[in-house]
C-alpha cells in the first residue's frame, strides 16, 4: 500500500503564484533558492579577489 508510507511529506506554500507544492521534506530543505545562490556566488568571488589581493601584497613566497 503505497497510500500510507513512511516517508514525510510537506507542503509548500507559495502565495504570490498562488500555488501550494507537496512533496518529500528533503526535497525542501536541500534546495537553495535563486537569491542563495547568487549571494553564494557572490562571496565565492568575493573571497578569490581578496585572496588574490593578499597574495599580489604580502608575495608569492610569504607566511
Amino acid at each position: 500500500m503505497g497510500l500510507f508510507s513512511g516517508r514525510a511529506k510537506s507542503a509548500r506554500a507559495y502565495p504570490a503564484a498562488g500555488t501550494t507544492v507537496t512533496g518529500p521534506v528533503g526535497r525542501f530543505l536541500r534546495s537553495k533558492t535563486t537569491g542563495a545562490r547568487a549571494a553564494g556566488r557572490a562571496a565565492q568571488s568575493w573571497e578569490d579577489a581578496d585572496r588574490a589581493n593578499e597574495r599580489q601584497r604580502r608575495g608569492p613566497y610569504a607566511n
